[in-house]
């Protein structure tokens, strides 16, 4: 804080109401017009620069404004450098009385509404930035801060935005990727959920049950995509198909063995014959494709972020955790500690060499922490898990990414 009641006793007045700081922008405009003797345009163009908050703006008026204070008003040159300071300082911060009123008036209902009706204002507060991925993640950790449990949409609660469920809140169907406004008719178990909600296509029912929202029916997601994309279907298709295929080449082979050797008739059905297994193979690799793909392991967590934009699971439990202790912020030593890669920003150095800023949430923490990789111990990363060795809280001196 800078003190100007030093300076000039004009100021007394002017910064009275704030204590003797600089805080409200119409101060400014009144320290340019009394002690630098501007005009009030010249002052209210002062007061714009302030409020875009643009450097160069401000570079180009403080050495005008600097000469007015000694020579109008009669400040020393080490007096209207600090004024100046003072003034480019409150710069970086300050609004018109107005705004800052209704920013203060704002901050306090907000503030008071957090304090007492915790559920209800993170609530409001999810709902007004349901489609923001970034805030979304940044009040899931505000809430989980506060304590309260943000839970997983479902298709049985059927609640399109977040709404308070005892003492947790229940994440809304309208915040999945791909999901707005489903209407969801009666149902008492997943199939019966398929065969009523005709409606909704493909994607939307996929969506739905990538996110968790159908996990109230008990089934594995596999299953559930598997039925409701149809795969399981598609395979039965390609059973009957091939055994169709089948029972009319056992026909054409017995009515062949029937024609005399040398007949046209006869070389017509082994040309029948043929065509009919060339099918059955191209109908068999089809089965096979699909028959893999329900086969193969689904990736809950990758489902979740793909819908979500974060996942509900912990991304860390096929790891052995405890073969390392959690991040301390507050140690200056070296320490290794398993953390969740979200941001890589890679630059230069002044000497041209790759450095990157990473950012990471470490196991068990709550909160996003930037650390710096320089180029002598630079490595290539991306995002995902990784084992992080860190030196003097956040220098990053080595890496492991995860398999």
């Amino acid at each position: 804080m800078i003190d100007f009641s030093h300076i000039d006793s004009r100021l007394d007045k002017i910064l009275e109401p704030t204590y003797g700081q600089l805080i409200f922008q119409e101060q400014v405009t009144e320290i340019a017009q009394q002690l630098a003797g501007w005009t009030a345009g010249q002052a209210d163009a002062l007061r714009k620069a302030i409020g875009r908050k643009i450097p160069a703006e401000m570079a180009e008026l403080i050495p005008k404004l600097h000469k007015a204070f000694v020579e109008y008003g009669g400040i020393t040159d080490i007096q209207a450098d600090t004024l100046c300071t003072g003034i480019e300082n409150c710069a970086s911060y300050s609004f018109n009385k107005s705004h800052s009123v209704e920013y203060g008036l704002i901050a306090y209902q907000t503030a008071y509404l957090k304090a007492n009706y915790p559920l209800e204002y993170m609530c409001s507060l999810l709902n007004a930035n349901y489609d923001s991925e970034e805030d979304i993640v940044k009040y899931k950790e505000e809430c989980e801060r506060m304590g309260i449990e943000i839970l997983p949409p479902s298709v049985k609660a059927g609640n399109l935005r977040y709404e308070p469920e005892g003492n947790a809140i229940r994440m809304g169907l309208n915040s999945i990727k791909g999901v707005n406004n489903v209407q969801l008719d009666y149902f008492t178990n997943f199939d019966d959920w398929i065969s009523k909600n005709g409606s909704l296509n493909k994607r939307i029912k996929e969506a739905l049950i990538k996110s968790g929202a159908c996990d109230c029916f008990g089934l594995p997601r596999k299953t559930m995509l598997c039925k409701a994309l149809g795969v399981y279907d598609e395979i039965q298709k390609y059973e009957d198909k091939i055994t169709e295929a089948k029972t009319k080449i056992i026909a054409k082979e017995a009515e062949r063995e029937a024609k005399k050797d040398g007949t046209k008739i006869k070389e017509q059905l082994t040309g029948q014959i043929k065509r009919l297994a060339e099918t059955i193979s191209r109908y068999e690799n089809e089965r096979d494709a699909l028959q893999l793909l329900a086969d193969e392991p689904f990736d809950e967590i990758a489902g979740e972020k793909e819908v979500l934009g974060f996942t509900f699971q912990d991304e860390f439990s096929k790891y052995d955790t405890s073969k390392y202790p959690l991040y301390n912020a507050k140690y200056f030593g070296s320490q290794t500690f398993y953390a969740n890669v979200v941001g890589v920003k890679k630059i230069k150095d002044k000497n041209g060499k790759p450095m990157a800023f990473i950012s990471a949430i470490p196991y068990k923490s709550k909160a996003k922490v930037e650390f710096v990789m320089f180029a002598s111990r630079y490595e290539p990363m991306e995002e995902g898990l990784y084992l992080l060795r860190v030196e003097k809280k956040t220098q990053l001196t080595g890496c492991y990414k995860l398999p």
